[in-house]
C-alpha cells in the first residue's frame, strides 16, 4: 500500500515506506509528516501496529489480516482525540476509552482516578485490557500510541 502511494506520486519522499515498515517489524507506532506532492498540503500520518485479532476487520472492510494501520489528518488541524474514536478503533469499552482519552492527554493513572472516583486497582484492570486490544506492550508504548493519535 506504502509503495502505491509514493509510485502515484501522492506523498514526497520514502519516509512513509520505512515508517510502515519499522511499525510492521517492531510493533511500536510511528508518525511522519508528509506533503502532497501536487498541492504541497501537510499532513501527519500515524502508523499503528493492528493486533492480530479478527476484532473490527469488519468494520473497515478488510478481507485479509491487517499488519499496520493508517491514520491521516491535516497537520494543520488543532490535535483534538475522543473516547469514542479510541472505542471505534480498537472495539473498547465506553470506561476503557475515557481511560484511553485521558491517557492520551497525559493524565497519569491515579490522576485519572482521582479526576473520577476510581480504585487503581480498576484503572490497573482498565490498562491491562488496553494493552491487549491496543496490541502495545507496556504502558509507555500504550501512552505513546495514543498520544500519537491526536
Amino acid at each position: 500500500m506504502t509503495d502505491e502511494l509514493l509510485r502515484k506520486s501522492l506523498v514526497t519522499g520514502a519516509s512513509l515506506g520505512c515508517a510502515f515498515e519499522r511499525v510492521k517489524m517492531s510493533g511500536v507506532a510511528q508518525s511522519v509528516r508528509l506533503r502532497l506532492k501536487k498541492t504541497d498540503a501537510a499532513y501527519i500520518a500515524t502508523l499503528l501496529p493492528y493486533p492480530q485479532r479478527e476484532v473490527g476487520l469488519e468494520r473497515l472492510g478488510a478481507r485479509e489480516r491487517l499488519d499496520v494501520l493508517l491514520l491521516l489528518r491535516p497537520q494543520d488541524r488543532s490535535p483534538t482525540s475522543s473516547a469514542e474514536k479510541f472505542i471505534s478503533l480498537f472495539g473498547l469499552t465506553v470506561a476503557e476509552g475515557r481511560l484511553a482519552e485521558g491517557l492520551s492527554f497525559g493524565l497519569s493513572l491515579d490522576d485519572y482516578c482521582t479526576k473520577h472516583g476510581l480504585r487503581i486497582t480498576t484503572a490497573r484492570t482498565q490498562v491491562r485490557a488496553l494493552l491487549e486490544k491496543t496490541g502495545a506492550s507496556r504502558l509507555q508504548d500504550l501512552i505513546r500510541l495514543l498520544s500519537s493519535m491526536h
